[in-house]
């Protein structure tokens, strides 16, 4: 199954803790890049073990990649980019 995903450069509320040295969009930008990437490569039950997942959890963190997805990213959700 296809999947898109849509992310904006430009957050509408921008959280920054000075305990933390990236905000809250920038970390949901990460997670943005990453799923995609991860629909493309997949994971193998190997490359789980080498990453020391434990065992228990290698069956749920396990799928094949070359699954197609779309990304779309824009400078700001506003009524242009949305609609």
């Amino acid at each position: 199954m296809p999947a898109e995903f849509i992310g904006f450069k430009k957050s509408q509320t921008p959280i920054k803790l000075e305990e933390f040295p990236y905000s809250n969009h920038d970390e949901l930008m990460c997670n943005f890049f990453a799923q995609a990437d991860a629909l493309a490569i997949g994971r193998s039950k190997e490359e789980l073990k080498e990453a020391n997942v434990p065992e228990v959890l290698q069956e749920h963190k396990m799928f094949s990649g070359n699954r197609p997805s779309l990304s779309l990213l824009f400078e700001e959700l506003n009524p242009y980019t949305c609609g």
